[in-house]
């Protein structure tokens, strides 16, 4: 699903995902993100050869793909449960299968939260993302909300759950 060697996300349905990718406008469901210019995108439900995820991406004001927000899909899973360690653990399993363990990479780095999977794309090759000034936005602290269009109580699981991860989440400033 996800190349170690180039960042890339692969899906069996053909839909695929590249580094700073621009995504079209007819593409998704699109919301104005914090940063000024750039969007949140739903990309619907794909399947992977790990199993079915959510798809959602940030894109910056060139329409360029910037970060990937996974989900996995099992029955096993309860929609309401703040606490849902399978779903982690799985997350784990596809960084471990797909990228070695390794979260750092010369196209960017990957997260782990109890809900998402995430993806984040540094701006250029060999540039570590922590020195990207826009997607600093989106690892510095902030206790509140999430740039997706989710429930009020949604919001506050998936920001528990980066806060618990050490996933910083402020995003606007």
């Amino acid at each position: 699903m996800i190349s170690k060697v180039t960042g890339e996300i692969h899906f069996e349905d053909l839909f695929d995902i590249l580094p700073l990718q621009r995504l079209p406008f007819t593409l998704a469901d699109k919301r104005a993100f914090q940063i000024n210019g750039w969007t949140t995108q739903n990309l619907e439900i794909h399947i992977s050869d790990h199993g079915i995820f959510d798809v959602y991406a940030i894109t910056d004001s060139e329409h360029r793909v910037r970060v990937v927000w996974l989900s996995h899909h099992h029955p096993r899973y309860t929609s309401g449960t703040p606490e849902n360690a399978d779903r982690l653990a799985f997350h784990e399993a596809v960084i471990i299968a797909d990228l070695d363990g390794q979260r750092e990479f010369s196209w960017g780095c990957v997260q782990c939260t109890r809900n998402w999977l995430l993806v984040l794309y540094s701006s250029g090759l060999h540039v570590p993302i922590r020195d990207d000034p826009h997607l600093g936005h989106l690892v510095a602290y902030e206790a509140d909300p999430f740039p997706f269009d989710f429930e009020p109580e949604e919001q506050h699981v998936i920001a528990a759950d980066l806060r618990r991860a050490n996933f910083p989440l402020r995003i606007w400033e």
